[in-house]
């Protein structure tokens, strides 16, 4: 009887650490690294240990960052794209082990602005200038934005000539 309940409880055991480990594979093989030209945001990496459940949405790489525009006549109107709840793009499926590249192009007018929130009041010309550079940059491995495996918080990312 106590060599059933010593089987029982190691079986137990490795059934959970085998869920914990296939929970927590996810790893970064080389981390994200984003550039920038004056039109495009580009960020690559591959990682392991990604799989998509049976059933379930293929896992994405996604790019979280805003384009900010400035108006011409009304300095203080500030614009952005895309919406601060949405992933600015979204790449081809990852595949374990395999480098994926993923862009944004932002567009040439905001979606939205402040203070108004409506960009054609903010700015009534609708003369945007985008800003070239990116404050804030994360990439991320999920089936959507709001379900990651892995995330990565890249930071500031200037253009470069293009």
């Amino acid at each position: 009887m106590k060599r059933l309940a010593l089987a029982l409880s190691i079986g137990c055991g490795l059934i959970f650490a085998t869920s914990a480990t296939a929970a927590t594979s996810a790893r970064w093989l080389h981390y994200p690294t984003c550039s920038a030209t004056t039109t495009r945001l580009t960020c690559t990496g591959s990682a392991t240990g990604v799989r998509s459940l049976q059933g379930r949405p293929p896992l994405l790489p996604m790019i979280f960052t805003q384009a900010h525009y400035t108006c011409a006549e009304n300095p203080d109107a500030l614009g952005y794209a895309p919406n601060p709840d949405q992933a600015a793009a979204f790449g081809p499926p990852v595949q374990n082990g395999r480098r994926f590249t993923v862009s944004f192009t932002p567009p040439q007018l905001p979606v939205g602005s402040l203070p108004s929130l409506d960009p054609a009041v903010d700015c009534p010309s609708g003369n945007w200038t985008r800003e070239p550079n990116y404050s804030s940059v994360d990439v991320g491995i999920g089936e959507n934005e709001l379900a990651f495996v892995l995330y990565a918080n890249i930071g500031p990312v200037e253009a470069g000539a293009g």
